[in-house]
């Protein structure tokens, strides 16, 4: 009797941790293709295969689109960025310039800024960024 609820209890406790670890599984982050890292001194955001890195400038913000490091040519992207700074919220489209996206504008401390982007198969991407 003893030896056959130690074999059913544990029974019962394998099986919770089989449940336990399935649970758990879906929480755990893949990292098959690495971190992307800043290569221009800016903030990085990642959405599938596409990293976006956002540099500020004192009168000016670039993006820099990146494909597993390899960098996007930007012909046929739409965008714009929203910023929300003191209060208030701007909207300001992105231009292509050379092999960057890019705005005239300036960001201040602790704005708060979205990219909403569109590429050339009307794809749609946002980031959010703080600085």
């Amino acid at each position: 009797m003893r030896l056959t609820l130690l074999k059913k209890t544990g029974c019962i406790l394998s099986m919770t941790m089989v449940l336990a670890m399935v649970t758990l599984l879906p929480a755990t982050p893949a990292f098959s293709h690495g971190e992307a890292k800043a290569q221009h001194g800016g903030q990085i955001q990642s959405r599938h295969d596409l990293a976006v890195e956002l540099v500020r400038h004192s009168e000016s913000i670039e993006l820099h689109l990146t494909d597993h490091g390899d960098a996007i040519d930007p012909t046929g992207w739409q965008g714009q960025v929203t910023v929300l700074a003191a209060g208030e919220k701007r909207d300001i489209p992105l231009v292509v310039t050379g092999q960057t996206l890019s705005a005239g504008l300036s960001l201040p401390d602790g704005a708060k800024v979205v990219v909403s982007l569109t590429n050339p198969q009307q794809q749609r991407f946002l980031f959010r960024y703080s600085w």
